[in-house]
């Protein structure tokens, strides 16, 4: 084997059940010490293969195998997942899913435990994988006391202390915010700097794209690219973008647009940093873009609204502001800065003490949830969470039939949503069989059918590929199109500057800012704020607008941007 860390050789995988193989036919080697990203659209197979990896595929779900997965100098079909676990640790996307003790040292000890380790051992093998994550002050809190990212830092020290050398990890910061994004990113440099070696599998490049030293790209199966990023991203970027609909870096996606409105040199920028290297040079010709104005017709009213959860947590301090009529309205901020917990006081799910908030006309305290639901829709962030029959067609048709309509108002509309969301084929299917993004489409088009006037999504798209994301917004302005007004929760910096019309940022249960998206990076503080990461165009525009260049003020899309640079070439 050599230096070869992992090696994968004509391996195909087939589900139990399945018609066609899930993975067909792959092969790659990932040398010791390497940083890999693993992409490709929803389905293509990322997390079939991180589970190959040390045998939770085929050895505890079942299904046939063909060809060869190696790990750490062993071929993994010749050991049990127990034995691989100490050559190549996996880290899923949900920390929760991976803990199994009450408190955090104990969770770190778990592994060396199983494996029979001396107990002075593990007490120092603790010890020293919770401060190569930064967690040796937390080791005697309970698992649940602490943030998601520290959560995912506690789920990568458990997987260190068993003392593997292969890391494999399934989209880890799916679910975090900014800060939890950054310790593990931060966690990972250090990992990556002691020549460990990693493989990650994400839908989006941005946060890592600094670390990787090779890129290997799905589609349907297949390898489709495997190269530097460089290499792949400037060979594949629109084809990966248009056609696989996958996420690419955005500075790339800028450098594709000025491509096509103008002749420019074969190398490729990854980051804003060399992004500006390579434009530094242009000229700009400022232009503005025609977004719709505020209007002065609230939906909801939140004034002076504080809430304490029984633990003792002061969740919401003295919040007020307005969500107007027909607009798409981001509401920002960090893990526990109560976002969620806003929404859910909007739709009468937790007890308004403090406080008035008016939805719809109505007044939340003299209002029943029952009343409220039927003028508002909320979609939770896990989908599942609100899936309660057994078909894509009765969970649709549920909604209305609570609402008391008749059966053939359900049938129409349960159609009219089943065509909207692309659902026909799957009508019969059970909700959990369905993909990610196919479930995030049936738990929106559950609040939908029944027509309301307000629709909640809470972080709508996180986890999901490009092709996921672009069809589901584009559902969700034809919704604004129709006099629905929509509120988002969300990480994702990108979608706000994308389709924001309004901005609330809340910060430790505070309100902070409340305006237009653009209006965030004119202020210093929301600037050097690690709660809130701008976007790679804004990093851009900002070392050019330090550099001397023009740009208009309110940029925030990459069509704009390239626009300002074509219109520049044609002075």
């Amino acid at each position: 084997m050599g230096n070869t860390a992992i090696r994968v050789e004509n391996y195909s995988y087939t589900y139990p059940g399945a018609e066609k193989p899930t993975l067909e036919d792959i092969s790659f080697l990932i040398e010791e010490g390497e940083f890999v990203l693993l992409i490709g659209a929803s389905g293509s197979g990322k997390s079939t293969l991180i589970q190959s990896l040390n045998g939770i595929i085929p050895k505890i779900r079942g299904g046939e195998t063909s060809g060869e997965v190696w790990a750490g100098g062993q071929n993994v079909a010749d050991f049990r997942v127990q034995e691989m676990a100490a050559r190549i640790g996996l880290i899923f996307q949900d920390p929760e899913s991976q803990l199994c003790s009450l408190f955090i040292a104990d969770e770190v000890a778990f592994g060396p435990e199983n494996f029979r380790v001396e107990k002075g051992a593990i007490l120092k093998k603790v010890d020293e994988a919770l401060r190569y994550v930064g967690l040796e002050k937390a080791k005697r809190k309970y698992v649940y006391e602490v943030s998601g990212g520290q959560q995912q830092r506690l789920a990568i020290s458990s997987v260190l202390a068993m003392g593997p050398e292969i890391l494999a990890l399934d989209d880890p910061t799916a679910n975090l915010d900014p800060v939890g994004t950054a310790e593990i990113l931060s966690v990972l440099a250090k990992m990556n700097s002691l020549k460990k070696t990693i493989l990650l599998a994400t839908p989006l490049l941005d946060e890592f794209i600094h670390l990787a030293n090779r890129i290997i790209v799905l589609h349907q199966g297949r390898v489709f690219a495997n190269g530097t990023p460089r290499e792949v991203i400037g060979k594949h970027g629109k084809q990966l973008k248009e056609e696989l609909g996958v996420w690419i870096p955005q500075i790339s996606e800028v450098e594709l647009g000025l491509r096509s409105k103008m002749t420019l040199n074969d190398y490729m920028p990854l980051t804003a940093e060399e992004a500006y290297e390579k434009y530094k040079g242009f000229r700009f010709v400022p232009g503005r873009c025609n977004r719709p104005g505020s209007v002065s017709e609230p939906v909801v009213r939140v004034q002076n609204v504080d809430f304490c959860y029984p633990d003792g947590t002061h969740a919401i301090q003295d919040v007020s502001f307005n969500i107007n009529k027909g607009r798409l309205t981001a509401i920002l901020g960090p893990n526990g800065s109560g976002k969620s917990t806003i929404a859910k006081l909007i739709v009468g799910l937790l007890p308004l003490k403090e406080g008035n908030v008016e939805v719809c006309g109505m007044d939340v305290k003299k209002s029943s949830t029952a009343a409220i639901t039927q003028k508002v829709g909320f979609v939770f962030q896990n989908p599942e969470h609100q899936f309660v029959r057994d078909t894509v067609k009765q969970e649709i048709a549920y909604s209305l039939e609570v609402l008391g309509k008749s059966q053939a108002e359900v049938d129409a509309g349960v159609d009219e949503m089943l065509q909207m969301f692309e659902l026909e084929e799957y009508a019969t299917r059970h909700p959990f069989g369905l993909s990610g993004g196919q479930k995030r489409r049936l738990s929106v088009a559950t609040m939908l059918v029944g027509k309301p006037e307000l629709l909640i999504l809470d972080e709508p798209t996180y986890g999901q590929d490009l092709r996921n994301v672009e069809t589901f917004m584009r559902l969700v302005k034809d919704q604004l199109s129709n006099g629905v007004t929509i509120v988002m929760i969300t990480h994702s910096m990108r979608l706000v500057q994308d389709y924001a019309d309004d901005v609330v940022v809340m910060r430790y249960g505070k309100l902070s800012y409340v305006g237009a998206p653009e209006g965030l990076w004119d202020d210093e503080e929301f600037k050097q704020d690690a709660t809130l990461k701008a976007p790679p165009l804004q990093e851009l525009t900002r070392l050019l607008e330090r550099g001397g260049h023009e740009i208009w003020k309110g940029t925030r899309r990459v069509d704009e941007f390239v626009d300002q640079a074509a219109a520049g070439k044609e002075v």
